[in-house]
């Protein structure tokens, strides 16, 4: 009698083990051409000084030009820091989805940031996506041709600004899909046209960066620091400390307004020794990594809201796998220098900001379980809000006293937001998210 053969499977699918194998093997496959492009066309040029390209996704919400107030400050700020640090910048700023969402408030932002640029003695260059023939959905780039390369070079000494406008599409809203095609244009500019940006630098509208401690700026800009810890510590990506602020819808200016619970305890946090994230509003990395990361976020994850946490873990990974330590080897925090990110004024809005960040964290998790997102027990967090609040109350005045009172009354919707272990959608492929609003689930409480 002949030995029965077993049609059982030996092993339990992974799903989420096929999906972290697809995203890096997709990722390596567009490294090694990235890299042995740039280094080729490196080696022809001669010594020059560092060019970052800059990428930045902007949005109108509504009539107030928000977004548009906020840019123009940073981005004055950010030009004021490079040229002290001696780097030239070439801008690529997506009109994301049209620039707003309406026609009208997409057209106002790209004429209000285009004077800027001109007021600041920069001239424009426009460019836009084309809508690929046949069916497309969110994983898809849209044609992108940027005029950078061999034919159009860069003088020394110079800052470059091309305003990307997207049409206004369904399946072409959010951050991420603005980083897509971008990302996409870039790498084809590098392969076909020898681009060569020395490193890229992602921000968002309203990003500032700044040091904790005023005295050091005396000395090097944050944004120079952050390019030296690049270059000199050897490093994959560098990234900073969030600073939220309420932003004044006048002059897009932060308010001294105290922030709520979940984003003031972020802060805390996320310290030098508890590592969570690169962030997405102030993350510089070496070209060829940032470009191959990218567009596979988008690709096999299209509703991901947090594409800086996914790329930090895609950094950890590959440190994994070539056996070297992430944190020393690959990539840096730098608690010294943070950066100003906007934070709604209502509480049911400040804590829905941090719940979907929270669930797209997760989310990413899953696929990639090392290193996952712990957060404090609700006793320490809740110990480190109300002594920092004491803190500013001693040092900026009673607003900050008044502040622990709204926080005990939004404590029961802190505590869900700290508990839930609900995570994101972030395969979804029909439509964009945002950094506020998308696939997570409202809070229960609110």
């Amino acid at each position: 009698m002949s030995e029965r053969i077993s049609t059982e499977p030996t092993e339990t699918l992974n799903v989420n083990e096929i999906i972290r194998n697809q995203i890096m093997g997709s990722y390596e496959s567009r490294l090694t051409p990235l890299k042995t492009a740039l280094e080729e066309t490196r080696r022809d040029e001669d010594p020059h000084k560092p060019r970052g390209a800059v990428v930045v996704s902007l949005w109108e919400q509504d009539d107030s030009l928000l977004t548009t107030k906020m840019f123009k400050r940073s981005l004055e700020e950010l030009l004021n820091q490079a040229k002290k640090s001696e780097i030239d910048l070439d801008f690529f700023i997506v009109a994301n989805n049209g620039g707003g969402s309406s026609a009208e408030l997409g057209s106002q932002l790209k004429a209000s940031v285009c004077s800027k640029i001109e007021e600041l003695g920069g001239q424009v260059t426009k460019a836009s996506t084309t809508r690929p023939e046949g069916l497309i959905d969110a994983t898809t780039p849209w044609d992108l041709e940027l005029p950078v390369g061999r034919s159009n070079p860069a003088e020394p000494g110079s800052n470059r600004f091309f305003l990307v406008e997207q049409e206004k599409d369904v399946v072409n809203k959010g951050k991420l899909r603005a980083v897509r095609d971008a990302s996409t244009a870039l790498s084809k500019a590098i392969l076909e046209k020898g681009y060569a940006p020395d490193f890229i630098f992602q921000m968002d509208a309203e990003t500032i960066l700044e040091y904790r401690d005023p005295i050091l700026a005396e000395a090097v800009p944050p944004f120079k620091a952050m390019y030296n810890q690049l270059t000199r510590g050897n490093k994959v990506a560098v990234g900073t400390k969030d600073r939220f602020a309420i932003m004044d819808p006048k002059t897009g200016e932060p308010l001294a307004t105290p922030v709520g619970s979940a984003q003031k305890g972020y802060e805390l946090t996320n310290t030098a020794k508890n590592f969570i994230t690169l962030p997405g509003g102030a993350l510089m990395a070496k070209t060829e990594n940032y470009l191959a990361a990218m567009p596979v976020i988008a690709e096999v994850t299209p509703s991901m809201g947090v594409e800086d946490y996914m790329f930090t873990k895609m950094l950890r990974e590959e440190a994994k796998q070539n056996g070297q330590n992430f944190e020393e080897d690959t990539a840096k925090s730098m608690a010294i220098i943070t950066h100003l990110n906007r934070t709604p004024e209502g509480w049911r809005e400040a804590l829905q900001q941090m719940r979907n960040w929270k669930t797209h964290a997760l989310a990413a998790d899953e696929i990639f379980p090392d290193h996952p997102y712990n957060q404090e027990s609700i006793h320490r967090y809740t110990f480190l809000v109300v002594t920092q609040r004491v803190s500013e109350a001693l040092k900026l005045g009673p607003e900050h006293v008044a502040q622990l009172i709204r926080d005990i009354a939004t404590m029961p919707a802190a505590m869900e937001l700290l508990s839930d272990q609900v995570a994101a959608d972030i395969f979804t492929k029909s439509g964009g998210i945002t950094w506020t609003a998308g696939s997570a689930l409202t809070l229960k409480r609110l």
